[in-house]
């Protein structure tokens, strides 16, 4: 059998997830066994997926089809941070969409945190899959954990034991939704790396006692990070001093597109964002000895030319867009003028209503903020449906 450990990582931007996945032996099966290990992150509630028939769960679940003995998992950042047909539901459609996709376990991320704790504590409730943070405690507590989140959890797939644990990232007490964070009276902490460390290599120590190999799933950036006099650890310096702790990585994933390495001993791979790409892992284990294989392991692109659509989880999918089309719809505010630009040196009224109303509802539960910023870019001057993103970069 074989332990895995989930990790996304340390990313101080607002849009960061973290979560940690460790692959290690419990139990060694004789002879030869086969699984796959499939993977998303950051899709940020896209279930319908982008512009131009790419993405989308109902693909992703019509690619997990041609496999068996399959390992789905997320690296968190799943429901919040993207389109209305997640965020206006506070995740109860996405949740409901991975249920039926056989998902075992998912990462807490920073994105997570972006409705109130209630709407979270809902969000664990409903799931059948695990909800993992081991680096979430409370506030003065020794190592207190809330009741909504686990350290890790022990998987089964192909004969094979499986220990997954999820770490979040730092940066979510700062990132967080306020309310979330208050409602626990003494807030989540998240350490950073390096005040973290101890504990987490502990934990890791006492689930991998008999591992062989060790997985990382993240995403942390690659590079070591130093923020306001801080470093935090990035993926690559994970990998060499989990390897010098002879605690041999298998498999470190990341989260950008694009990536496909060796490092050491050590195989690492990166998915993308928002649901348009799949991460495939196939693992090997003959005599107890984990292997990847790597003419076979790759990133999946997700759209209409390499897959179609799962009918059960696009019907699924159309009752939730049925049910949230008319929170679309409402009128929650009216302008005497037009909010577009007149030339393109003009500011964006459109982006100043934003900043404004942001500005006004952040200083109902912070009073000192004073300033908002926004990226321009953001905020387009013509209805969003008429916008494109440009298509994801090619697979390795």
């Amino acid at each position: 059998g074989f332990c895995a450990v989930m990790v996304t990582g340390w990313r101080i931007a607002a849009a960061a997830a973290a979560a940690f996945l460790c692959l290690c032996t419990v139990a060694c099966a004789q002879g030869q066994d086969h699984f796959t290990v499939l993977f998303t992150s950051s899709l940020r509630g896209n279930l319908e997926g982008l512009s131009r028939g790419r993405g989308g769960l109902a693909r992703i679940e019509c690619l997990k089809n041609n496999y068996s003995n399959v390992l789905l998992l997320d690296s968190g950042d799943f429901i919040y941070g993207g389109p209305a047909i997640s965020t206006l539901l506070q995740g109860e459609s996405t949740v409901d969409i991975y249920n039926r996709m056989g998902y075992s376990a998912v990462s807490f991320g920073n994105l997570d945190f972006s409705a109130t704790l209630t709407d979270v504590q809902r969000r664990v409730v409903q799931a059948n899959f695990t909800w993992l943070g081991a680096n979430m405690v409370l506030n003065e507590t020794t190592w207190e954990q809330p009741w909504w989140v686990k350290p890790y959890v022990v998987l089964r797939v192909s004969n094979v034991s499986v220990c997954v644990i999820g770490l979040d990232t730092p940066a979510t007490p700062i990132t967080g939704h306020n309310n979330t964070l208050n409602g626990l009276s003494a807030s989540v902490v998240c350490a950073p790396t390096h005040k973290q460390e101890p504990r987490s290599a502990t934990q890791l120590k006492q689930c991998c006692t008999t591992c062989s190999a060790i997985t990382i799933l993240a995403q942390i950036p690659f590079d070591n990070q130093t923020i306001i006099g801080v470093t935090y650890e990035g993926l690559n310096t994970l990998v060499d001093n989990l390897n010098a702790a002879n605690k041999p990585v298998l498999l470190a994933i990341g989260a950008d597109a694009g990536k496909f390495y060796r490092r050491g001993p050590t195989v690492i791979a990166s998915a993308g964002q928002d649901g348009v790409f799949l991460g495939q892992i196939d693992v090997s284990v003959q005599n107890g000895v984990p292997t990847v294989s790597t003419n076979t392991s790759h990133i999946l692109v997700v759209n209409s030319t390499t897959c179609g659509e799962d009918p059960a989880i696009k019907n699924r999918i159309g009752n939730w867009s049925m049910i949230v089309e008319p929170l679309t719809e409402r009128v929650i505010a009216t302008t005497e003028g037009s909010i577009l630009k007149g030339t393109r040196n003009e500011e964006s009224k459109l982006g100043n209503m934003v900043a404004d109303s942001m500005l006004w509802r952040i200083k109902q539960v912070q009073p000192n903020v004073s300033m908002v910023l926004l990226d321009n870019v953001l905020l387009a001057d013509v209805p969003c449906a008429s916008r494109e993103r440009p298509p994801p970069p090619p697979p390795p």
